[in-house]
């Protein structure tokens, strides 16, 4: 009787040391992309990718505004390194704000740019305007980034 008590008290120890991995706040994808109606009709004028913790896609649709549905096609290590920075570009406050149009993305020929964040199982959408003046603050970095990576990219 003894022994089967010490038993179920090392596993009520044991089991309860345990902690459980909570990825519940990590960001499971990053959508972003680029858009401009007036174009001169070449493959840069819908730039839409997907960005995990281990790689990078390309959509290979192209519909604008970066629009679902998606075929995103596996891009190479390397470009996924050039991508990576635009994990950490993004601030907690941006999650504040409503999924919203933040400018008139692409109202005056500058293009637009979206973003799609999957964050502790939430999906967040954005269309931000090419003018930086036009969107909140919050939205900057990313924005600097975002642009940075995909010319690096094309």
């Amino acid at each position: 009787m003894n022994k089967i008590f010490l038993a179920l008290l090392a596993f009520i120890i044991l089991s309860s040391s345990c902690q459980k991995d909570d990825h519940s706040n990590e960001i499971a994808y990053i959508v972003f992309g680029t858009y401009s109606g007036l174009c001169n009709g070449s493959e840069n004028c819908i730039e839409t990718y997907k960005l995990t913790p281990t790689e990078l896609s390309e959509d290979s649709n192209d519909f604008y505004p970066c629009k679902a549905p998606y075929q995103f096609v596996l891009r190479s290590n390397s470009d996924f390194n050039q991508a990576s920075p635009i994990q950490t570009a993004f601030s907690d406050e941006m999650f504040d704000l409503p999924d919203s149009t933040f400018g008139c993305p692409d109202c005056l020929d500058q293009g637009g740019m979206y973003i799609e964040i999957k964050k502790n199982n939430q999906i967040h959408k954005w269309h931000l305007d090419q003018i930086k003046a036009n969107i909140p603050e919050v939205f900057h970095p990313i924005h600097d980034e975002i642009n940075i990576v995909i010319n690096q990219l094309l």
